[in-house]
C-alpha cells in the first residue's frame, strides 16, 4: 500500500526495512531496481530455504542482522561528544545504557526527555556579558 500511495502522489517507492537497506548499501545498490532484485531473492529464499532455516537458532538469525546493521554504528561520536561537552556525553551515555537495559522505547524516550531538559536548562541560563569602559582607555570589556 505504501508503494501505491507513492505512485499516486509522485513519491519515492519504499524498498524495505532498515536492515535490508543496509545490505543493499553494502552491496553497492544505486537504483530502485535493487529493491525488486532483493524482493525476488527473498521470494526464492522463502520458497526454497524455509525448511532449512527452520532449524537455525534465533541467536544465529539475530547475529546475521547484527552483522548487517553494525556498519551503521559510529562509536567515534562518543569520543567527539566527550571532547565537546561532558553534559551531552552524559546524555548520550544514559540513552545508550537505558536502551540496553530497559529496551528501545524506554531508552529513546529517556534520551528525548534528557535532551529536552538539558536544552531548557542551557537556554534558561544564557551567558550575560556586562560591558563597561576600561578606565583610562577607549575600550569596552566584559
Amino acid at each position: 500500500t505504501a508503494n501505491i500511495a507513492a505512485a499516486v502522489s509522485g513519491g519515492y517507492p519504499v524498498t524495505g526495512g532498515f536492515a535490508r537497506s543496509v545490505v543493499n548499501f553494502d552491496a553497492g545498490a544505486e537504483t530502485p531496481a535493487a529493491g525488486a532484485f532483493t524482493a525476488v531473492g527473498i521470494l526464492f529464499a522463502a520458497l526454497l530455504l524455509t525448511p532449512l532455516l527452520h532449524f537455525l537458532p534465533k541467536a544465529t538469525l539475530a547475529a546475521t542482522i547484527i552483522v548487517a546493521v553494525l556498519s551503521l554504528v559510529d562509536f567515534s561520536i562518543l569520543k567527539r561528544t566527550w571532547g565537546y561537552s561532558k553534559v551531552d556525553f552524559t546524555a548520550v551515555s544514559a540513552t545508550i545504557l537505558l536502551t540496553l537495559g530497559l529496551g528501545v522505547e524506554a531508552g529513546v524516550s529517556a534520551g528525548v526527555l534528557i535532551s529536552i531538559f538539558l536544552h531548557l536548562y542551557k537556554t534558561s541560563r544564557p551567558h550575560v556579558a556586562e560591558v563597561g569602559l576600561v578606565p583610562g582607555t577607549q575600550h569596552f570589556r566584559n
